[in-house]
């Protein structure tokens, strides 16, 4: 199979926008995960597309880690946190116990891929304040950097 177009921005409304002109009046089937964000579908069909929508799979929990990682985590053992997907946010919640999360967000930064998942952080009560422009890997690995310039750790020494 090959890729005919990949989008600029990596989200679905950028998806939605730059296929705009190429889908109005197409069927389109969209295939994704029974947790995703509905910004898609709802782009796609506001620009014209005739939209079917299957849930094609299912996102589940990973087995838990270590217990003494997520110990480790409870005893304020991390000081920024990063999240590729609001599933991902979701499960570490349900990992960590949304107790010792609320105990420990005061001390601990959450950095999130996009704004999809920020928006999700955010949506659960905590904020995201490293949030990547570019909804990438490399994307969120720059906003940690940027962030870190300008945010030493407390026991850092600067030069």
């Amino acid at each position: 199979m090959v890729v005919k177009f990949v989008a600029s921005r990596n989200s679905g409304e950028g998806l939605a926008e730059e296929l705009r002109e190429r889908l109005l009046g197409k069927k389109v089937l969209l295939p994704r995960s029974d947790r995703a964000a509905p910004d898609l579908p709802a782009a796609l069909s506001r620009n014209g597309a005739q939209l079917t929508d299957v849930v094609a799979y299912r996102t589940l929990a990973l087995h838990a880690p270590p217990a003494e990682a997520l110990e480790q985590i409870r005893q304020g053992g991390a000081d920024v946190v990063t999240f590729a997907s609001p599933s991902a946010f979701h499960s570490f919640v349900d990992q960590i116990g949304a107790d010792a999360l609320r105990a420990l967000s005061p001390r601990m930064v959450f950095a999130a891929i996009g704004p999809v998942t920020a928006r999700a952080i955010q949506q659960a009560g905590y904020a995201a304040e490293i949030v990547a422009e570019d909804s990438s890997a490399a994307g969120l690995v720059d906003a940690m950097i940027s962030w870190s310039l300008h945010h030493p750790s407390p026991g850092a020494k600067t030069l």
